[in-house]
């Protein structure tokens, strides 16, 4: 009896200690014209592009396209969070006033950070350079 309750009390730790230590990130990137990325890094990877419409522009015709949502394989998940990491980690593209051209670029999994970047960092054009080849527009 007594080892019947130790085993189940192992694997009940375990599946806790499992899913609390599985807590899935979320990335998130802002580009210089408002349009939003959103990353998922659950089972089911995902990017999703939330571009700006031209009533939300400060111009008043400015639209960022048609939204789309993608399924994204590992390999393009890991590269891309490779991308936002190395974005996250450089303090010297930081900057303390979102401009026009600057980006936004925020993780949350076990722990929530986000900066703004300055708009002509190379750790920023390489980041949106393949956000945007992800969902298909090459710029």
């Amino acid at each position: 009896m007594h080892l019947t309750r130790g085993i189940f009390l192992f694997f009940l730790g375990f599946a806790a200690t499992t899913y609390l230590s599985a807590e899935p990130t979320t990335y998130q990137y802002l580009d210089g014209n408002g349009n939003r990325f959103l990353v998922s890094g659950d089972s089911k990877k995902t990017i999703q592009y939330i571009p700006i419409t031209a009533e939300q522009s400060s111009s008043g015709t400015y639209s960022g396209g048609d939204p789309v949502t993608k399924i994204i394989n590992e390999k393009e998940y890991s590269v891309l969070a490779d991308y936002f990491n190395k974005a996250l980690d450089q303090k010297k593209i930081r900057i303390q006033n979102r401009v026009k051209g600057s980006g936004f670029v925020s993780v949350q999994g076990k722990k929530k950070q986000g900066y703004i970047l300055d708009g002509s960092s190379v750790e920023k054009k390489e980041l949106e350079s393949y956000l945007f080849f992800l969902i298909g527009r090459i710029q």
